[in-house]
């Protein structure tokens, strides 16, 4: 889209681009709802190249179990509730 634009407007077309892009991009979130702080999480920065690990290392699950535990009995106490119902 970039090459077209710049092709057609060769002086103002790159910036003239960027500038609907952020605009564009500003409405949208200006229009998204915010979430409420009781629904926030924690916020928990891991770079792309991890190792299943860093399940282990995130600070929202209690310290008796790592995150990799508390997810894996999470998704076992759901699926009895399933069951049961």
């Amino acid at each position: 889209m970039l090459g077209v634009v710049t092709q057609f407007a060769p002086n103002y077309g790159f910036y003239g681009f960027y500038a609907l892009m952020a605009a564009g991009l500003a409405a949208f979130a200006y229009t998204q709802s915010i979430v409420p702080e009781e629904e926030r999480s924690v916020f928990v920065n891991m770079p792309g190249n991890t190792a299943a690990m860093s399940a282990d290392l995130d600070p929202r699950y209690p310290n008796e179990q790592s995150g990799a535990d508390a997810a894996r009995n999470s998704s076992n106490e759901d699926e009895a509730a399933r069951k049961t119902d």
